[in-house]
């Protein structure tokens, strides 16, 4: 017999409990990607989320590690979205696009637009926008978000003529004919100038006031 067939089973790995959320009274343990373990009460999501029990299979032993839930995002992540959904404050969203993403797709599969609605809320004064605004303002139209759409326009540094095809589908007929409007003006050239009037692009900071006349 060789020494590994002496060896005991392998001892359980002792899990690492999220500081907020490991309440050992909760029916419901949630596992991010990077295996910190969240415990929370199901009847509170089903209270505030729209939570339905056939989505997730929800523990009802003693023991509720014994049935973890395995979610594909971060704990920072998961914790934002539960304190989104369980408190009253505003979520801060300041580190990555694939953070804000995940916090979107985590209020569609809990079920709770409430959360979407101050996850997109918070979107509007995040530092997230100033660094890509034509990806936000795309987001902005595909949610009918138009503070978010003109935070991310007031942001922006290619001029309008540099758009691809791509980029109006992208941003769609309502959204980017708004941005359009907003955007451009034209320009009288005098009296004594008979052609017609000379199309000019404003700045970018200044279409804020236009853009949400034209989408509210």
């Amino acid at each position: 017999m060789n020494e590994a067939e002496n060896l005991g089973p392998e001892e359980a790995k002792e899990p690492i409990w999220d500081e907020d959320y490991d309440d050992r009274s909760a029916d419901t343990v949630f596992v991010p990607s990077d295996e910190v373990h969240f415990r929370v009460h199901s009847w509170q999501l089903k209270k505030k989320s729209g939570f339905a029990t056939g989505m997730f299979e929800v523990a009802s032993n003693d023991d509720p590690a014994q049935q973890p839930l395995q979610l594909d995002t971060s704990a920072r992540v998961l914790r934002i979205f539960f304190d989104a959904l369980f408190s009253s404050g505003k979520p801060v969203i300041d580190s990555s696009d694939q953070d804000a993403d995940d916090l979107l797709g985590l209020a569609d599969k809990f079920q709770s637009p409430a959360v979407k609605d101050k996850i997109l809320d918070a979107l509007v004064h995040s530092p997230l926008v100033g660094k890509d605004p034509k990806r936000y303002f795309f987001l902005a139209a595909r949610m009918a978000r138009p503070s978010l759409a003109r935070r991310a326009a007031e942001q922006m540094n290619d001029p309008i003529e540099d758009w691809t095809a791509e980029d109006v589908n992208e941003a769609g007929g309502r959204y980017f004919l708004a941005l359009l409007w907003s955007a451009m003006r034209q320009e009288m050239l005098g009296v004594h100038y008979h052609g017609p009037p000379r199309w000019v692009t404003d700045p970018w900071a200044k279409v804020g006031d236009s853009l949400d006349r034209h989408l509210r």
